[in-house]
């Protein structure tokens, strides 16, 4: 049971699949901001911390992942926080090869 009555129906009922979706996006979309506004630092902790700050989800995971074994989903719950981290760090290494192509590119190298 979750705090405001019973579990959602849809997708994200069985498996936490939004959260987990979002996770890696902005993962990604945190590496190719912080890499991309380097050369202003200024920048950079706006984007990262002000505008992706508003996109975080840690609070809903941590949430989901307690819901887990509280329901006594122990594997479900173990599997959920290794890909969720695993796929988050793919996804910050690949938004800062992006970053980094994108640098690439404007600089004309």
């Amino acid at each position: 049971m979750w705090p405001w009555g019973p579990r959602p129906a849809g997708p994200c009922a069985i498996w936490p699949r939004c959260t987990c979706r979002a996770a890696p996006a902005r993962g990604f979309l945190v590496a190719y901001l912080a890499e991309t506004a380097a050369v202003n630092p200024q920048v950079g902790l706006l984007l990262t911390s002000g505008v992706c700050g508003g996109y975080t989800t840690f609070s809903t995971f941590s949430y989901e992942t307690f819901a887990l074994l509280r329901d006594g989903e122990y594997n479900r719950a173990g599997v959920y926080v290794l890909l969720s981290v695993g796929v988050s760090l793919v996804a910050m290494f690949a938004g800062f090869a992006a970053a980094r192509g994108a640098i690439h590119l404007q600089r004309g190298a």
